[in-house]
Order: C-alpha cells, then sequence, then structure tokens
C-alpha cells in the first residue's frame, strides 16, 4: 500500500490491484482513514518550520475551521496561533517560546497566509525559514 502526496493534485491512496481512493473532503472521513491505516499524524499536519525545539505545523483539509492558524508544540506544550492577528487563540507555551513563535509570526505572515490557502486546497504547505 503506497501513500502519496504531491502539490499538483490531491493526496490519493493507491492501493494494490490498482484501485484508487481520493482524499475525501470531510474532517470524520480523513480521521477514520488515519486509524484504519495508521497515517501517521505528519502526513496530515506537516511539520511547516522548527526553530529553537519549536515546531510548526499545519492542519491540510479543507474543512479546517477559521481562522487561519498554525499548531506550535514545545516539548508537552501545544499551542495555536491566529495568522491574522499572531496571537495565541488556544493552548499554552512558555513564556520565552511564545515570544518566539509569535515574533516568527509576524515575519512570516504572508507565507504562512499563502500556506494556509495552499492547505484548504488539501495541496502541502511550502517550508518555511526558521528564526535565525
Amino acid at each position: 500500500m503506497e501513500f502519496s502526496l504531491t502539490r499538483s493534485k490531491k493526496p490519493e491512496f493507491k492501493i494494490s490491484f490498482y484501485y484508487k481512493f481520493s482524499f475525501l473532503e470531510s474532517i470524520c472521513d480523513i480521521i477514520k482513514i488515519y486509524m484504519i491505516l495508521n497515517i501517521k499524524k505528519d502526513d496530515i499536519m506537516p511539520t511547516i518550520s522548527m526553530f529553537y525545539g519549536i515546531i510548526i505545523r499545519m492542519f491540510c483539509a479543507p474543512q479546517e475551521h477559521n481562522p487561519p492558524h498554525f499548531h506550535a508544540y514545545y516539548g508537552e506544550y501545544k499551542a495555536i496561533i491566529d495568522i491574522n492577528t499572531c496571537e495565541l487563540t488556544e493552548g499554552n507555551l512558555p513564556s520565552k517560546q511564545l515570544k518566539l513563535v509569535l515574533a516568527w509570526a509576524e515575519l512570516r505572515q504572508e507565507e504562512l497566509l499563502a500556506n494556509w490557502s495552499l492547505a484548504m486546497n488539501s495541496e502541502l504547505p511550502f517550508k518555511i525559514d526558521p528564526l535565525k
């Protein structure tokens, strides 16, 4: 069984006997496929940047809820950051890491919004330069 992702078309599953199943549009269907085929979380929420031990990910699904946002992970901490306002909307990070993530988001806001558009069309977002 093979799982392939390309930027030119929607992700699809290729199963032996040459049957193809397109990625379905609803979150419930994606979760069912995830559970049945044990797809890694990274396939659905790819990492778009990493810096100072912080991992930045964006969920790739047309049904993902607005406003545009990304997920930041640092150790056991998780946070959701609004791309339009560059503010924490859910979860928490240690103070220093939160400041780094918010600064990075402000610097990369245009790229993040472009990635959000890609992700809402079931396309893989591009990698974004880390904070240096």
